[in-house]
Formats: structure tokens, sequence, C-alpha cells
């Protein structure tokens, strides 16, 4: 073999075991995520925050029209639309940013299986009422409305038909490596 092909071989061979290493440094150092179960009623401290999701109600789309009205986005027109509406109940506990990390209800997830939406801000002013009180200083509390917007061509026919009786959860990460998971069955 030439000198050149030892040399570009070593140098190949070099990376890959460095590559390699800091692969393994990194999941060795870094523990895996802790997932934490939680149900409905709960009172969840987060970060600088409580949550309490405190019910939940699945609406199909001319059930949605009929309680909240027309949309005010026309993107709900081209499909059909099954939505969940979560209560949530938030209260700020501190006002230092924990960890360098800032909480926002628009940051949970509502997941089933392999979905996973965050909530819809059209959606979000559609369902909400005019006297919703943002949460700004220590002790402030509010509650709010997450909607979520599945369209039926994102599901199977099966899981159309049973929309109303799916494991649905919500999922938010924190600045702790850790998973929250609020299950919505009761």
């Amino acid at each position: 073999m030439s000198k050149k092909k030892v040399i570009v071989l070593s140098v190949v061979l070099i990376l890959a075991i460095a590559y390699i290493s800091r692969v393994a440094y990194v999941n060795i150092v870094q523990a895996p995520v802790k997932i934490v179960q939680y149900s409905i009623g709960d009172k969840i401290k987060h970060c600088n925050y409580q949550l309490q999701v405190t019910n939940y109600k699945i609406l199909y789309k001319d059930e949605f029209i009929k309680k909240y009205g027309e949309f005010s986005d026309d993107s709900y027109d081209d499909d059909d639309y099954a939505f969940i509406l979560v209560n949530m109940n938030y209260k700020m506990l501190s006002d230092k940013n924990y960890k360098n990390y800032k909480f926002s209800p628009f940051d949970i997830q509502a997941q089933y299986n392999a979905i996973s939406l965050i909530p819809d801000l059209d959606l979000y002013y559609d369902v909400m009422p005019d006297d919703y009180e943002v949460v700004e200083k220590v002790g402030d509390s509010t509650t709010v409305i997450l909607p979520y917007a599945f369209a039926k061509s994102n599901l199977t026919e099966e899981h159309w038909k049973n929309f109303k009786n799916l494991d649905f959860k919500l999922s938010l990460n924190d600045a702790e490596n850790k998973k929250i998971e609020i299950n919505l069955k009761k």
C-alpha cells in the first residue's frame, strides 16, 4: 500500500473512532428522559408554574360550529375535523426564569400514538372568552382553553369512527430532561 493510502485510512479511522467515542460519551452522560404521568385534576408543578387540567371535550366539526359559530380561519373547510378542547388552569409560582426555560401553554402537545399536535392559535381565539387574563406576575392564575384540531385525513377510518374513545394525552418537556404526560381519560 502506498503511503498516501495509509495516511488517508489512518485519518478516516481516527475520525471514526472520535465520532463513535463522542456518541458513546453523550449517551452515557445524558440520562434518558424521565416520563412522569398525571391525570385530569392533578396539580402539576412545572418549572415556575402550577398546571391543572380540569376537563376536556371532543367535538366534531358540526358540533364545534354549533357551539362556537363559524371558524375565523377557512382552512377547516377542506376536510372533516375533530377538535379536542382542553380546559387548563395555570398559575405563576415564581417570576424567575427556570434554567432559561419560559413556559407557554402553547408548548403543550396533544398526542395519540404517532400523531402529535400543538394548540391551534386561530381556534384559540374562536373558543376563548373575551375576559381572558394574562398571567404576568407571581400569584396570578388563569384558565385557558387549549384547542387541538385533528384532520380526518390524518387518521385511519377505524380511528376516526372511535375518535372520542381514543386515549389522548397532553405532553410537554421541561428544563430537567423530564417529560410530563397528562392522560385525558379518567
